[in-house]
């Protein structure tokens, strides 16, 4: 089983590209599954807590958020070590976000937190990008509905730029620099595919 991890700020595009690599692969005839919201299984504490952190950004509590945030990813990633989901024949899991997510977030606001997460084998993380002129055009398109955070992240081309950069930071502490997929023309199918295609053949 390997999982693919899609990381990126809002609107990159991280959950179209999930859906167009699924299609993808099932009709390469790979078994695959697509998971949001960084959750691998249906734990209900886990989406408990996502929706509860979801309410806190969008009131601006961002201690709260990031905690309860974490305690979503941390909750589920436990169940799913032990759940039955490993034994299944699955070839490949696409997950849109997990716990660089987390660390970036953390990080920009200054929020100390203990993030607990090893790493299970075959397991890749890819970092998805777009220039911030082209992330406006996108809000305006969805008529900014999105979050709280989303706004933030949205408001200055610095602040962009800072976030990106964190990104950038965890994505390179275990993957290489070809793992930053440029996504501003939703191009970054047909650059992610042949790496996908490099590490489920090794």
């Amino acid at each position: 089983m390997f999982i693919i991890v899609i990381e990126g700020l809002s609107l990159v595009g991280k959950t179209t590209l999930c859906e167009n690599l699924l299609r993808y692969y099932e009709k390469a005839g790979k078994v695959c599954r697509f998971c949001r919201h960084g959750h691998l299984t249906s734990n209900t504490t886990a989406i408990s807590y996502y929706k509860q952190a979801i309410m806190a950004y969008n009131s601006w509590q961002l201690q709260n958020a990031v905690e309860l945030s974490i305690n979503s990813i941390q909750t589920d990633y436990f169940d799913f070590c032990s759940s039955d989901i490993l034994k299944q024949h699955i070839d490949i899991i696409f997950l849109d976000r997990h716990f660089i997510s987390q660390y970036v977030v953390a990080e920009y606001f200054n929020i100390n937190t203990k993030v607990t997460f090893c790493k299970p084998e075959h397991y890749f993380e890819f970092l998805l990008t777009a220039n911030y002129p082209e992330l406006l055009r996108r809000a305006s398109i969805r008529k900014n509905n999105h979050s709280k955070l989303t706004d933030y992240t949205l408001s200055s081309s610095h602040i962009h730029k800072e976030f990106e950069d964190l990104y950038k930071k965890y994505i390179l502490l275990n993957n290489p620099p070809e793992h930053i997929i440029e996504n501003d023309d939703f191009g970054g199918f047909k650059a992610i595919v042949p790496l996908i295609d490099n590490l489920i053949e090794r």
